[in-house]
């Protein structure tokens, strides 16, 4: 049998910035003004607890909203997904060398899917902001976006609501938290500015995000009400393992730099669209992209025949115009790194700028809805994770940081929190209901919550460049965000 150690034994971490040391207020604990008898939660992937490329009970158990709910002993159901879960999940299978797989997507139901009540965990997989009171059927909905988890989720749209907003208030919560938008930049990011090819539109996301948070006021006027803002994208590991790990293959090539399609080009690269990738100001190669990694310096097509493959086209039909497989990948400008395997300096700006927006429009829409005697709280995830990245984060001996594996707080997929990430982003919950509910909320022990498994090898992490990462591995990952 293989035998499985949990990540905090097999690699020594640094204790870095972020620090919570002193964990809890003084003082005995307090709910302040928060009534957290009927706690809802209304978010995405990242609310449900969707781990690695698939959601399933053993993660579930440590979303944050469910961690939330354990502070406060309250009852807090979810739609538990029994093994082998909903997705394919990704597994590390070996250390020596790293190996990373994926399973087939599965599809299975809820194990209490005849829970008479909407979920108090209304966390949908791929949803957008958009959907929070979308009130469209959800059979044709789950069909057009190749996405399940909104049938598996809302289940009844006649008897619980047509909306996840619906729901919500269906419940009459006395405590709500809210953390959608991410998708909307997410998509954009992930599939490297292709699909789709640009993040949802800022003056939209204003009017989205003021409708829905209005709504959630006006519905449950006594409610406790708690809104996270969007992190950068530039925080996950996702956009930040490849990169500076292929600078030694290049190295071997004559040089350090990398030829890339520009966003939007299917051609060759211009001489202009090559970069230095130990610059400090950089493009950022994707995570999907580690499997090519090894490919660099080397004449080959392989890209376009996997993604011809992916989409069952044939190689002519996905092979952009003047591309000469026959060239040295990656370091010759008629063979270069493909646009969707790269966050390019202006998709970053795209993001940035989009992001930007979308919290001063989630910052306005808290202001404006506060009332006195009745405040929003924000929670800051997006200063807190650009603190987390630079510094890492600690509390009570725990260290982590955002180093894809090693780092200890990002699941195999590099975008989902790991369990122990989602204790991260609980705590910054419960700061931010502390301060704003005049609340003493004892914050959630990491020590208490599973590491990443690994299988027993090799300590340490070799460059990416020799890893044995299929062609799929984040296929269904990145799907989930191209909505």
């Amino acid at each position: 049998m293989k035998r499985i150690l949990s990540l905090a034994t097999v690699f020594s971490l640094i204790l870095l910035g972020c620090s919570d040391t002193d964990q809890n207020p003084s003082g005995p604990n307090s709910n302040g003004s928060i009534d957290p008898t009927v706690y809802v939660a209304i978010g995405n992937s990242l609310t449900a607890g969707y781990q690695s490329g698939y959601l399933t009970e053993a993660s579930q158990m440590y979303s944050y909203p469910n961690l939330i709910a354990k502070q406060f002993n309250v009852n807090f159901v979810q739609p538990l997904i029994p093994a082998p879960g909903t997705g394919a999940a990704i597994s590390l299978t070996s250390m020596n060398p790293p190996t990373l797989v994926t399973g087939p997507n599965n599809l299975t139901a809820p194990s209490n899917m005849a829970h008479p009540a909407p979920y108090n965990n209304l966390g949908i997989p791929g949803s957008i902001l958009y959907d929070a009171l979308d009130t469209a059927d959800i059979t044709p909905k789950s069909i057009n976006r190749g996405n399940p988890f909104f049938k598996l989720v809302l289940r009844d749209q006649v008897g619980f609501g047509k909306s996840i907003i619906e729901q919500a208030l269906k419940l009459k919560p006395t405590l709500i938290t809210f953390w959608l938008g991410n998708n909307d930049a997410l998509g954009f990011a992930t599939s490297g500015g292709t699909s789709p090819a640009a993040p949802t539109q800022s003056a939209m996301f204003d009017g989205l995000v003021s409708n829905a948070l209005t709504a959630l006021r006006n519905g449950a006027p006594d409610a406790s009400i708690v809104v996270a803002n969007i992190p950068d994208v530039r925080t996950i590991p996702f956009f930040l393992t490849v990169g500076p790990q292929v600078a030694p293959v290049l190295l071997a090539n004559g040089g350090l730099s990398i030829f890339y399609q520009r966003h939007g080009n299917k051609g060759p690269a211009i001489l202009t669209d090559t970069t230095n990738l130990m610059r400090q100001q950089n493009v950022l190669l994707t995570l999907k992209g580690g499997a090519y990694a090894p490919l660099i310096g080397k004449p080959t097509g392989q890209w376009y025949r996997d993604l011809a493959a992916m989409l069952g086209a044939p190689v002519g039909a996905v092979i952009g115009l003047g591309i000469d497989t026959t060239k040295p990948f990656g370091v010759y400008p008629t063979n270069p790194w493909p646009d969707a395997l790269v966050l390019d300096i202006e998709e970053q700006s795209t993001c940035a700028t989009a992001i930007k927006a979308y919290n001063e429009s989630i910052l306005s829409a808290v202001n404006r809805l506060s009332k006195p005697g009745k405040p929003i709280a924000l929670v800051d995830i997006n200063s807190a994770f650009n603190t987390i990245a630079a510094q890492g984060y600690s509390l009570a001996g725990e260290a982590l940081t955002i180093d894809f594996i090693k780092g200890g707080m990002f699941s195999l997929d590099g975008v989902h929190p790991s369990s122990k990430g989602h204790g991260i982003v609980a705590n910054l919950f419960i700061d931010a209901m502390n301060k704003t509910f005049g609340a003493n909320i004892p914050k959630v022990h990491l020590a208490s919550i599973p590491g990443i498994a690994v299988p027993m090898g090799k300590r340490g992490l070799p460059s990416i460049t020799s890893w044995n990462i299929g062609p799929d591995v984040f296929n269904h990952a990145i799907r989930l965000f191209q909505q």
